[in-house]
């Protein structure tokens, strides 16, 4: 029920739906083989055709072009991929961060509500319409900068109400 591989054309590049997807997968490709995210243009036509020119912005020098958007996420999509050695892993990030919300939103209604209640909370959000939508998409960054954003937040409020405030002598 839930296809985390990209569809791939005839000459297994990966087609995405969406510009921003598209350009995700090429930037993370880009930097786990250690090279600039920048296309030029003369050499890079095959690219070019794979990459929609929203998802990307002009060089001020006429360079190239480079992608929009937070890095950060095709950096982690990058290193995702080192790490785990294969390139398709990069197309987990986003399912495992929204089962991660999830729980994040488990644990936390469990902080001041009953397990009932904090069991509905956690299928309520999983089974989130555009939750459920996005987070099928592989290199959607959308799932991921709220699940990491709300991460943040669910760590801060633990960490301060154990007395994680010290002074720094």
């Amino acid at each position: 029920f839930l296809n985390l591989r990209a569809e791939r054309d005839f000459l297994g590049t990966p087609i995405f739906n969406s510009p921003d997807e598209a350009v995700n997968f090429w930037a993370s490709q880009k930097i786990a083989n250690w090279q600039k995210p920048i296309m030029i243009f003369n050499s890079s036509v095959s690219e070019y055709k794979f990459i929609d020119p929203r998802g990307t912005y002009l060089i001020q020098n006429g360079a190239g072009l480079a992608p929009t958007g937070f890095m950060g996420f095709p950096v982690l999509a990058a290193l995702t991929n080192k790490v785990f050695g294969f390139a398709d892993s990069m197309l987990w990030i986003t399912a495992l961060s929204a089962v991660v919300l999830s729980w994040a939103l488990y644990f936390f209604t469990l902080k001041f509500f009953d397990a009932r209640t904090a069991m509905f909370t956690f299928f309520s959000s999983a089974f989130l319409s555009p939750l459920a939508y996005y987070s099928i998409r592989g290199m959607f960054n959308n799932v991921s900068f709220v699940s990491f954003w709300f991460l943040a937040l669910v760590f801060l409020y633990f960490g301060i109400g154990k007395g994680g405030r010290r002074e720094i002598a």
